[in-house]
């Protein structure tokens, strides 16, 4: 079992700042970079491209922390106090869907963008797992957390653990040649999000707003793969 280590805190005069800021910070500096990358590689406007990161990053912070105001009842200007995952999709997918609408090479803007997600996913949930801000339910697993309250899940955790190996994956499939990153973020997204749910804390079952935004996910996705006429085993054409 994994031994329980609380979130570390720096006090800089009035200010704190928590190992969570920290991790949140880095990883949209890290997106930015991915995505600059990725607008390199595949020769696209990364003045635009930058732009496209900024208004994704605006949009799911905005939406995440407006539907979490709804669901708990929070301050709507303190927008670094709560932040709902599916809030964050809905934002996420609003700006997807303005950029397929209005850009001609959509695809391959939302393939950088999508690139970069996991490795923002990650970061922002080893922030999680420092703050242990989504305890699970109690288990006996080598995975569980020895939380002062007991050993239990800490699903900040294991969705970084999850992202990590996400992050491996799309490395390998760029090594590869392969583009089509949107489809694989929009799946694996989705699925990962509704496989935890059985984890969570006997009082925080998941609301229809997550179930049925993690589901569209999941078929959003298919429905990309089917529209660009690919799958992951297919040939250079679907790439």
């Amino acid at each position: 079992m994994i031994p329980y280590f609380p979130q570390l805190v720096w006090h800089v005069g009035r200010f704190e700042i928590h190992a969570f800021g920290i991790a949140a910070a880095l990883a949209l500096n890290v997106g930015f970079f991915l995505v600059m990358w990725r607008a390199r590689r595949t020769n696209l406007d990364r003045d635009l491209a930058a732009g496209l990161f900024l208004a994704t990053a605006v949009a799911g912070t905005l939406a995440g922390h407006l539907l979490f105001v709804i669901q708990n009842r929070g301050s709507l200007l303190r927008v670094w106090q709560g932040q709902s995952s599916a809030g964050v999709a809905l934002g996420v997918g609003i700006v997807a869907t303005a950029i397929y609408f209005l850009l001609p090479d959509h695809w391959l803007y939302l393939d950088a963008l999508a690139f970069a997600f996991p490795f923002v996913w990650m970061l922002v949930r080893a922030g999680c797992a420092m703050a242990h801000d989504h305890p699970g339910r109690s288990t006996n697993s080598l995975l569980g957390v020895r939380f002062p309250a007991g050993t239990r899940y800490d699903l900040g955790l294991l969705e970084f653990l999850l992202a990590a190996v996400l992050c491996l994956i799309f490395l390998a499939l760029a090594r590869a040649g392969w583009r089509q990153f949107l489809a694989l973020a929009m799946i694996a997204t989705g699925f990962i999000r509704l496989a935890l749910i059985p984890l969570r804390l006997p009082d925080a079952n998941a609301t229809p707003v997550d179930m049925i935004t993690f589901s569209a996910a999941c078929l959003a996705g298919l429905a990309v793969l089917w529209l660009r006429q690919g799958t992951l085993g297919s040939s250079t054409k679907a790439r």
